[in-house]
C-alpha cells in the first residue's frame, strides 16, 4: 500500500501528490489521519513545508529540488479523527 513515494519525488511535484498511499487506503476502507502531517527536515526536525497525508493529487505546495521531507502517511481503520 505504501509504495508510491518514489514515483512522486521529482521537483515541481505538488505536496498532496505524496498523499497517494492514503488515497489508495481509502479505497480499501481506511481513512487518512488529518490532525498529523509529514514535514520538512533541516536544521530542526519539524520544518516547513507541511506534507499532509490527505488531499487531491496535483494540489498543495510545490516541492523544490533539494528539499528533505519526512513523508508520514497515517491511516486508521474507520474515521480519520483522533480521539
Amino acid at each position: 500500500m505504501f509504495g508510491y513515494g518514489h514515483k512522486a519525488k521529482r521537483p515541481e511535484t505538488k505536496s498532496a501528490t505524496l498523499a497517494m498511499p492514503s488515497i489508495h487506503g481509502r479505497s480499501r476502507g481506511f481513512s487518512a489521519v488529518r490532525d498529523l502531517v509529514g514535514h520538512g527536515v533541516g536544521y530542526d526536525v519539524h520544518e516547513d513545508p507541511s506534507v499532509p497525508c490527505f488531499g487531491k493529487k496535483g494540489t498543495g505546495e510545490t516541492l523544490k529540488e533539494g528539499m528533505v521531507l519526512a513523508v508520514e502517511p497515517m491511516v486508521t481503520a474507520g474515521e480519520y479523527l483522533l480521539t
